[in-house]
């Protein structure tokens, strides 16, 4: 079975801020049915577990910043090179699929590393939640751009996302519906590799 790798920020039960975590747990499940995923996210401790049928590699970070949210972002990615290549296996990964943009700098390393297309999933972007006059949200917006450009596919999760992007990225833009549809996009960058 093809082997895909999810990159989130936080993945039930260890790290939970928002229903993104939920969601994306209910993502991964569906597609587990389809293919062999496989979870990394950061969280209290360093641990492999399983969820179900998924195995999930937790590598340890402070969790919620107490200070500049930039600096956390550039610390999180830094600790999941230090740790990952010791716990995560190497597998001939069919994509890497990140979610939003703080595990995207994590999904894009890991797909430069792996040379495997990424598709990043968006779910709102930084100029939709802020009034973008200060610099931590000019620095958000400009991480967030760099991942829009890397990334080989954007799957937007909101209506007013796709609608932002679609102008810029045309057909590297979908609006997500179902599980069947993004099994569809995988197969599409599988190729002949399935």
């Amino acid at each position: 079975m093809t082997d895909i790798l999810h990159v989130s920020w936080e993945y039930p039960p260890y790290r939970i801020i928002g229903q993104l975590a939920w969601d994306i747990q209910e993502m991964v499940r569906g597609l587990q049915k389809m293919f062999n995923v496989v979870v990394v996210h950061p969280g209290p401790l360093t641990k492999r577990y399983r969820d179900g049928e998924i195995d999930v590699y937790m590598f340890h970070d402070e969790g919620y910043p107490k200070r500049n949210f930039i600096v956390y972002a550039y610390e999180l990615t830094f600790n999941s090179l230090i740790k990952l290549p010791y716990i995560l296996p190497y597998k001939d990964y069919l994509i890497i699929h990140s979610h939003e943009w703080l595990s995207g700098m994590i999904g894009l390393i890991l797909a430069r590393t792996f040379k495997k297309p990424l598709i990043l999933s968006v779910y709102s972007l930084e100029r939709m939640r802020s009034s973008m006059n200060n610099m931590l949200s000019l620095s958000i917006e400009s991480i967030e751009n760099y991942l829009l450009d890397e990334a080989a596919h954007i799957l937007c999760h909101n209506p007013e996302v796709f609608s932002m992007l679609q102008g810029k990225y045309g057909g590297k833009v979908t609006l997500y519906r179902d599980i069947d549809q993004l099994r569809d996009l995988y197969l599409k960058f599988a190729g002949n590799r399935l």
